[in-house]
Protein backbone atom coordinates (compact mmCIF):
# COMPACT_ATOMS: atom_id res chain seq x y z
CA UNK A 1 0.00 0.00 0.00
CA UNK A 2 1.17 2.99 -1.03
CA UNK A 3 -1.25 5.87 -0.31
CA UNK A 4 -4.47 6.29 1.71
CA UNK A 5 -6.81 8.59 0.44
CA UNK A 6 -9.89 10.31 2.83
CA UNK A 7 -13.61 11.40 0.61
CA UNK A 8 -15.07 14.11 2.74
CA UNK A 9 -18.41 15.42 1.38
CA UNK A 10 -18.63 14.50 -2.13
CA UNK A 11 -22.31 15.00 -3.66
CA UNK A 12 -24.01 16.48 -6.95
CA UNK A 13 -26.74 18.99 -6.94
CA UNK A 14 -30.03 17.98 -6.49
CA UNK A 15 -30.90 19.22 -10.44
CA UNK A 16 -27.66 17.46 -11.78
CA UNK A 17 -28.61 14.11 -10.14
CA UNK A 18 -29.82 10.63 -12.07
CA UNK A 19 -27.31 11.54 -15.23
CA UNK A 20 -24.48 9.90 -13.50
CA UNK A 21 -22.47 12.35 -12.55
CA UNK A 22 -21.35 11.08 -9.31
CA UNK A 23 -20.38 7.85 -11.09
CA UNK A 24 -17.86 10.14 -13.24
CA UNK A 25 -16.73 12.20 -10.39
CA UNK A 26 -15.81 9.01 -8.51
CA UNK A 27 -14.21 7.15 -10.91
CA UNK A 28 -12.42 10.40 -11.96
CA UNK A 29 -11.19 10.96 -8.19
CA UNK A 30 -10.20 7.09 -8.48
CA UNK A 31 -7.94 7.46 -11.31
CA UNK A 32 -6.01 10.18 -10.52
CA UNK A 33 -5.16 8.90 -6.86
CA UNK A 34 -4.14 5.91 -8.36
CA UNK A 35 -2.09 8.12 -10.89
CA UNK A 36 -0.37 10.22 -7.77
CA UNK A 37 0.31 7.44 -5.92
CA UNK A 38 1.85 5.77 -8.78
CA UNK A 39 0.34 2.49 -7.57
CA UNK A 40 -1.40 0.96 -4.97
CA UNK A 41 -3.73 3.35 -3.04
CA UNK A 42 -6.73 2.70 -0.70
CA UNK A 43 -10.05 5.43 -0.45
CA UNK A 44 -11.85 5.94 2.22
CA UNK A 45 -15.13 7.47 3.16
CA UNK A 46 -17.74 8.51 5.24
CA UNK A 47 -20.82 7.84 3.24
CA UNK A 48 -24.29 8.88 4.22
CA UNK A 49 -26.49 5.87 5.33
CA UNK A 50 -28.82 6.88 2.65
CA UNK A 51 -26.11 6.65 -0.26
CA UNK A 52 -24.08 3.84 0.91
CA UNK A 53 -25.49 1.56 -2.26
CA UNK A 54 -23.84 4.02 -4.57
CA UNK A 55 -20.39 3.44 -3.04
CA UNK A 56 -21.15 -0.27 -2.93
CA UNK A 57 -22.31 -0.27 -6.76
CA UNK A 58 -18.54 1.49 -6.93
CA UNK A 59 -16.85 -1.61 -5.03
CA UNK A 60 -17.02 0.32 -1.70
CA UNK A 61 -17.28 -2.41 1.71
CA UNK A 62 -18.92 -1.09 4.93
CA UNK A 63 -16.63 -0.83 8.12
CA UNK A 64 -17.55 -0.47 11.54
CA UNK A 65 -20.86 0.86 12.70
CA UNK A 66 -23.28 3.57 12.04
CA UNK A 67 -22.48 6.91 13.48
CA UNK A 68 -23.77 10.35 13.21
CA UNK A 69 -22.48 13.17 11.53
CA UNK A 70 -23.96 16.73 11.32
CA UNK A 71 -26.75 14.60 12.45
CA UNK A 72 -27.56 12.33 9.47
CA UNK A 73 -26.46 8.81 10.26
CA UNK A 74 -23.29 7.81 8.63
CA UNK A 75 -21.01 5.05 7.46
CA UNK A 76 -17.11 4.28 7.03
CA UNK A 77 -16.55 2.89 3.68
CA UNK A 78 -12.81 2.04 2.07
CA UNK A 79 -11.90 0.50 -1.42
CA UNK A 80 -8.44 -0.66 -2.19
CA UNK A 81 -7.56 1.05 -6.13
CA UNK A 82 -4.36 -0.33 -8.27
Amino acid sequence: LSAAVIFQHVCVLENYRGRKLGDKILEACEQKIVELAKGPAQAHLSAQVQAKGFYKKHGYTESGEEYLDEFCPHISMTKQLS
